[in-house]
């Protein structure tokens, strides 16, 4: 990207293969400079690898980083609350009942902030969604890079290996 990124939307698989972690990395570490707000679904796997990667960049400008979670911070795994209580400036509980509709509900919360961005600024090129899927065509990353073309947000999908078959 070569402008300025109001928002990054990340989203991803659970099921990380730890050869796939430095991909996920260094691609969100690209973004940092240009972006202002990095947005993360709290989740273990890709959200908390890609949030401990940005909380861990040394560049010049790091980004806001927004952690919105489906239910509250006592709910996540504790890899992914110590990741978020070390890395992220805001976290967003949205307390939601149990199931899964619950962690649909907080992808779309996330977009919500991406849409209003591009509205705002009456143009779709001040968000992205950065998807890091493994290639299956269900699940919560496959329904929001479906949602977030469906609303219009710049979509970037990059494959990573799975660490279950």
């Amino acid at each position: 990207m070569n402008a300025m990124t109001d928002v990054v939307v990340i989203t991803g698989i659970r099921e990380l293969h730890p050869n796939s972690r430095r991909l996920v990395a260094e691609r969100v570490q690209a973004l940092c400079d240009e972006t202002s707000v990095m947005v993360f679904g709290g989740a273990i796997g890709v959200d908390t690898e890609a949030l401990i990667a940005v909380g861990e960049y040394s560049g010049s400008g790091p980004p806001q980083r927004v952690v919105v979670v489906p239910f509250t911070l006592r709910h996540q795994p504790a890899e992914a609350q110590r990741a978020i209580r070390y890395h992220a400036h805001v976290v967003r509980e949205l307390d939601l009942p149990q199931g899964r509709s619950a962690y649909l509900c907080r992808n779309d919360v996330m977009l919500e902030r991406a849409t209003a961005v591009n509205k705002a600024r009456k143009s779709d090129q001040h968000s992205l969604l950065l998807a890091f899927t493994d290639g299956r065509k269900s699940g919560g990353t496959a329904y929001t890079i479906k949602e977030a073309k469906e609303l219009g947000i710049r979509t970037e999908i990059v494959t990573v290996g799975r660490l279950r078959p």
